[in-house]
C-alpha cells in the first residue's frame, strides 16, 4: 500500500518565510506577518547586533541598522532565530577553522539571547560549496538556506537540507501566489529576502498586500523553517510495515498522511493501520 505525506492537520499547503541580517526593518515586517498569522525564520549576525550602517542598493541609500542584542528575544518571539555567522563573511574563502568559528560562535551567541537551541542557518550572500556543506554536518546545524530559488513548491529532500533552495525571493513571489492558493497537490511555498529591500524599492505596500492574501487560510500550515525541517524529518522517520498496511511514528510530533484516499493522523509514538 502506498501513502503520501500531508502537512499538519491533513493540509496540502505550507508557507514559510526566511529573512536575513537582523535589520530594524524586520520589526515592521514582523508586524505584517503577525497580523496575518504567518511564521518565519530570521537569520542573524551576532557580531553586528545593535550596530548602525547604510547600504547603496540600486542607487538608493538604505538604512541597515541592526536590532539590539537585548531586544532579540522579544522582537523575534514566536518565530525562529537562526545562524547567519558572526560577521557575514564569504565562507567559501575561509579555512575550515574559521568557517566553524563563524557558525558555532554565532550559534552560541544567539542561543544565549533566545534561550533555545539554534539549529538553522542561512549562508552569508548564499556563498557555499561542498566543503562548506560538509563542515556544517558537525556543527549541529540541521538546515542551511542559500539564495538560489526553484520557482516551484517542491518539498526539500533529505540530501538537500544543508543547501536548501527556497521557492522564491520576495520580488519573485507574485506569480506563485495564485497557484499556491488554488491548485491541488502537496505544496511548500518558501520565501526569502531582506526586510531592508522594502525600503530599497519603496514597496512595503506590495509585501503587505501579498501576505494579507497568503495569510488566514485554514488549509495552509504556517511554519518557521525549523518546523518544516522537523515535520519532514518525522515523516521520513516513520517505520512502515512490509506491506504498507501500518506505520509507527517514532517522533515527538504527529504526522499526517493520505492512504486509500483518506487522511490519517499518526500521533507521536503511535501506530496506525490503514
Amino acid at each position: 500500500m502506498h501513502f503520501s505525506m500531508l502537512w499538519p492537520g491533513g493540509r496540502e499547503k505550507a508557507l514559510t518565510l526566511s529573512y536575513d541580517d537582523a535589520v530594524l526593518q524586520d520589526i515592521r515586517l514582523l508586524e505584517i506577518m503577525n497580523a496575518n498569522g504567518i511564521k518565519g525564520t530570521f537569520n542573524l549576525n551576532s557580531g553586528y547586533l545593535g550596530g548602525k550602517a547604510t547600504l547603496i542598493r540600486e542607487g538608493h541609500l538604505v538604512q541597515h541598522n541592526k536590532v539590539a542584542p537585548e531586544e532579540i528575544a522579544e522582537v523575534y518571539k514566536g518565530h525562529e532565530v537562526a545562524v547567519h555567522t558572526v560577521t557575514h563573511p564569504n565562507l567559501v574563502d575561509l579555512p575550515d577553522a574559521q568557517v566553524l568559528y563563524e557558525v558555532l560562535e554565532d550559534r552560541k551567541n544567539l542561543e544565549n539571547l533566545v534561550g533555545y537551541p539554534v539549529r538553522g542557518m542561512a549562508y552569508p550572500s548564499g556563498r557555499v560549496d561542498q566543503r562548506v556543506v560538509d563542515l556544517m554536518k558537525g556543527t549541529g546545524i540541521v538546515f542551511a538556506r542559500g539564495v538560489d530559488t526553484t520557482k516551484n513548491f517542491a518539498v526539500p529532500k533529505k540530501e538537500t537540507w544543508l543547501n536548501w533552495r527556497c521557492s522564491c525571493h520576495h520580488w519573485e513571489l507574485e506569480p506563485l501566489i495564485d497557484p499556491f492558493l488554488h491548485e491541488n497537490g502537496l505544496k511548500l511555498l518558501s520565501v526569502w529576502g531582506h526586510a531592508y529591500e522594502f525600503d530599497q524599492r519603496d514597496d512595503w505596500e506590495v509585501i503587505e498586500d501579498q501576505l494579507a492574501r497568503l495569510g488566514g487560510h485554514e488549509d495552509v500550515w504556517y511554519a518557521a523553517n525549523i518546523d518544516v525541517f522537523d515535520y519532514i524529518t518525522a515523516y521520513n522517520s516513520l517505520d512502515v510495515a512490509v506491506d504498507g498496511s501500518s506505520a509507527y511514528n517514532r517522533s515527538s510530533v504527529s504526522v499526517w498522511v493520505r492512504a486509500k484516499g483518506k487522511k490519517y493522523e499518526i500521533p507521536a509514538g503511535g501506530v496506525v493501520r490503514f
